[in-house]
């Protein structure tokens, strides 16, 4: 069920985003940007512990799964923030 609640919320970011960028472009730093923001924000357990597990080139830790949860917690509100901002915005016209 996740899975299927991340992947519409997923649908419903990416028509958001549309959206916006149909109102007023958005530039390609800003897009990857918010990309990044989604793929951060829909991320399940098992993808917060596959970022906490990543490594660097020598092989230690990046994040701890208490960090990598934490950022991936600041994602999902950042999200959230944008979506509520985008909507009042729109309560205004």
């Amino acid at each position: 069920m996740n899975s299927i609640d991340a992947r519409i919320a997923a649908l419903a970011e990416a028509i958001e985003r549309r959206k916006m960028e149909q109102e007023a472009p958005v530039d390609d730093l800003s897009r990857s940007l918010l990309e990044f923001e989604g793929e951060m924000a829909s991320l399940d357990e098992i993808g917060v512990a596959a970022l906490a597990a990543a490594t660097d080139e020598d092989g230690r830790q990046i994040l701890t799964l208490e960090q990598t949860r934490r950022m991936v917690d600041d994602f999902k509100g950042y999200a959230t923030e944008r979506r509520v901002c985008a909507f009042r915005s729109r309560m205004k016209v």
